[in-house]
């Protein structure tokens, strides 16, 4: 790519849509309230806490033998994102009792 071409790009013709500003407002607020094209197909899931906590182990590996002060302050925020984490999986977990595996039969 030239000079003259960075600092004069071409316009391409689909970018030069001309809506009026009721046209934006109007499709914004269908795709708001679920009326427009659905791209939603697109988006992942996002991760699962275990998958979280797997990437937090495995960044933690790959920095824990730099000398950087960056690393270390990684890391620390690493192990209160795990503390996190495991936090609210804990609090995320239904109280059980033993009582509520056996059946009562009656005598």
């Amino acid at each position: 790519m030239s000079l003259e071409e960075l600092l004069n790009p071409t316009v391409e013709p689909c970018a030069m849509i001309e809506a009026s500003d009721e046209e934006i407002y109007h499709a914004v607020m269908e795709v708001q309230h679920g009326n427009g094209e659905a791209e939603d197909d697109l988006v992942d899931p996002p991760p699962t806490c275990h998958e979280a906590l797997e990437a937090t182990l495995l960044i933690e590996k790959y920095v824990e033998d730099m000398d950087e002060p960056l690393a270390t302050i990684l890391e620390m925020d690493l192990g209160l994102f795990q503390c996190l984490l495991c936090s609210a999986e804990f609090k995320s977990v239904v109280p059980m009792h033993m009582t509520d595996y056996f059946t009562l039969q009656p005598n």
